[in-house]
């Protein structure tokens, strides 16, 4: 990231891999990291919020998404 972002604010990022594609999901930064090149900032995905669409749909996908990344 470009910036840091305050710890537990809210967001709603898409995440893209290939032809994955995720959008609107709820989050909250858990943490953020200065670095080198600007920050890293830990996500903690909200799936079971009553305001994210497809709950179980979002899960799974976010599943698949973290097994794709560790190949």
């Amino acid at each position: 990231m470009p910036r840091a972002l305050p710890k537990e604010s809210q967001l709603r990022p898409d995440l893209s891999l290939g032809k994955r594609q995720l959008k609107d999901i709820i989050g909250v930064v858990h943490n953020c990291v200065a670095r080198e090149h600007g920050f890293r900032c830990g996500i903690q995905f909200r799936t079971d919020s009553s305001n994210q669409l497809d709950p179980v749909g979002i899960e799974s996908e976010l599943l698949a998404l973290e097994i794709a990344l560790q190949d």
